[in-house]
């Protein structure tokens, strides 16, 4: 066999599917495999609580709820459906994240055996040893243990939102609704706010919305990198989602997957997620809670600074920056993507760039297209650019290797941003400015450089030697 579903429970043992994954076949678990059984038997509970008011209240009898559930049959098994693709989905891109960066999974392993207090080998996940073997083998994660681990990160946070006592019921209003069949919302609008379920929906549905999208690490990640709760980090994804209209993109993507490659459409996929996850973190390192909530209520000014900043990458991007995006589109397009879609695929890297300036500009009081020409060029200029990129194309086979790489680019950003700040009040053009602070105020191009100079260790020296020139504080 090549590939498996397992249709009952336990067609296989946890230890006999990962055996056969890691080996080459197709196998997920079980439990992934049952999910819309499950799903839907949830469903039928939940409208069956809906409808217990009604019932009491005498508002409808037995029979005309049976029918009412009975008529919304199809729209449950799309929402089903949907929700089992998104799952399947979460994993299929995982193993390919897994593939490319095993040390964030490492880390997320470690968050979930402690918080449940369970052994890696209770739940069939690798020992630190056997991570760092597969990092150095570029092993990543294999579909049985990916379904694992994420259970266990989508029953953590689920916990973790419902015992927080900050998180409100009126955001997540919303989520109830679009739980509930299209054909119930408008009459019984008021029923499904009343659900005695309504948080315990909402939590489950968010919860499940942006881990199959985002991925099972991405809430440990932003708790290592920024210290943000979940709550938290729900806000900062909703909002850059929505303000960057991501989420129809994503669709749109996905809907290619009918006649493109299918691996087209994942590496497409996870480059929109690479520039979400670049851009959370920079929202939750630099807005408040208060100011993300807030624009969450009216996400159109935001949207529309973004929007407006976007078409006018043209005249603000450097020539360099500028051929790299119209290479990717290219690859893209001649793969069989629409133009305009791989256009603005191509485009995503420079999402988090353009937070980033959308920000400058406040703090500046500049306008901000001036400030992205000038955050540009000095990224460019200042050899900061070429040097985030190539630890961006880093793969190392050591554990504590890419944590420090993933430290150190942390501190590039933000050496970069301190820089554009410092370097806008000043005349003449970029170069000429850098000019003015010594040689120590260029980074060295990683082709020119001995790979001895290019390790973490070296690399963190040569960031503390720039800061030290333009006399910067560190991040």
């Amino acid at each position: 066999a090549r590939t498996v579903g397992e249709g009952g429970n336990l067609g296989f043992t946890q230890a006999a599917r990962i055996e056969f994954g890691r080996r080459g076949g197709r196998i997920n678990t079980d439990f992934i495999d049952n999910a819309g059984g499950v799903n839907t038997s949830d469903h039928e509970v939940n409208l069956k609580i809906l409808f217990a008011p009604e019932l009491r209240s005498g508002s409808i009898r037995p029979a005309a709820r049976n029918k009412l559930i009975a008529g919304a049959a199809d729209e449950v098994v799309r929402d089903v459906l949907d929700s089992n693709s998104d799952q399947a989905l979460m994993i299929s891109m995982d193993e390919r994240r897994s593939r490319r960066d095993l040390a964030a999974f490492e880390r997320c392993i470690d968050d979930v055996s402690q918080h449940f207090q369970i052994k890696r080998s209770d739940l069939h996940l690798p020992s630190v040893r056997a991570v760092e073997r597969r990092i150095a083998e570029r092993e990543g994660l294999s579909r049985p243990e990916l379904a694992t681990l994420s259970a266990r990160v989508k029953m953590k946070l689920y916990e973790e939102l419902l015992e927080d006592p900050a998180v409100e019921m009126e955001g997540l209003m919303p989520a109830v609704h679009n739980y509930f069949p299209d054909s119930l919302r408008k009459r019984f609008s008021n029923v499904i706010e009343g659900h005695d379920l309504r948080l315990e929906i909402a939590l489950t549905r968010l919860t499940n919305r942006i881990v199959d999208h985002a991925g099972c690490t991405f809430f440990t990640e932003m708790a290592s990198d920024t210290g943000a709760s979940p709550r938290q980090t729900f806000k900062a994804y909703s909002l850059l989602s929505r303000s960057a209209d991501l989420w129809h993109f994503k669709g749109a993507l996905w809907e290619l997957g009918w006649s493109l490659d299918i691996e087209l459409i994942y590496e497409s996929l996870l480059r929109v997620e690479a520039a979400l996850r670049f851009g959370t973190r920079h929202l939750l390192e630099h807005w408040s809670e208060a100011r993300i909530t807030a624009a969450l209520r009216d996400s159109l000014p935001w949207g529309k600074q973004i929007a407006e900043l976007a078409g006018k990458m043209n005249t603000i991007v450097d020539p360099l920056s500028l051929q790299r995006v119209e290479a990717v589109a290219h690859e893209f397009t001649n793969a069989g993507m629409p133009r305009a879609t791989a256009l603005r695929l191509a485009r995503l890297r420079h999402l988090p760039r353009g937070l980033v300036v959308l920000d400058l500009a406040e703090r500046a009081r500049k306008p901000a297209v001036d400030v992205a020409q000038e955050y540009f060029a000095v990224g460019r200029a200042s050899g900061l650019f070429g040097l985030i990129r190539w630890i961006d194309d880093q793969q190392p086979d050591a554990y504590y290797d890419a944590l420090a790489y993933r430290s150190l680019r942390r501190q590039l950003d933000h050496l970069l941003q301190q820089l554009v700040l410092k370097l806008i009040a000043m005349p003449g053009t970029p170069a000429e400015k850098l000019d003015q602070f010594g040689a120590a105020a260029r980074a060295p191009d990683p082709a020119t450089i001995g790979e001895d100079q290019l390790g973490p260790a070296a690399l963190m020296v040569l960031a503390g030697q720039m800061r030290q020139a333009f006399g910067l504080d560190r991040a």
